[in-house]
């Protein structure tokens, strides 16, 4: 996606059936975008549910790898453990690397 959002948009909306125009390719890539996702973060806020959590920005960086920032390799390999157990038990073949 981050490669070739427009392509993956128009790929999507085929899938879906949905006759996508160009505006509306634009409108989807521009909001599915890092910055507009930031600039709305607080959209995406679950820690108000949690009184023990402060205030923490669901959108952090915009690219893969920053869990070392919050997990532990320990942390992190039980995390790819169960989840690669889950997606193998509801068959799926989602790579998980």
């Amino acid at each position: 996606m981050k490669r070739d959002l427009p392509g993956t948009v128009r790929r999507v909306a085929e899938f879906i059936g949905v006759n996508a125009t160009e505006q509306i390719i634009e409108d989807v890539c521009e909001q599915s975008s890092f910055a507009y996702m930031k600039r709305i973060d607080a959209k995406f806020s679950v820690w108000k549910l949690t009184p023990w959590s402060s205030d923490v920005n669901m959108m952090r960086k915009g690219a893969q790898g920053g869990s070392s920032e919050l997990l532990n390799p320990e942390q992190q390999r039980h995390m790819d453990a169960y989840f690669i157990a889950e997606l193998k038990r509801l068959g799926s073949d989602l790579p998980y690397d």
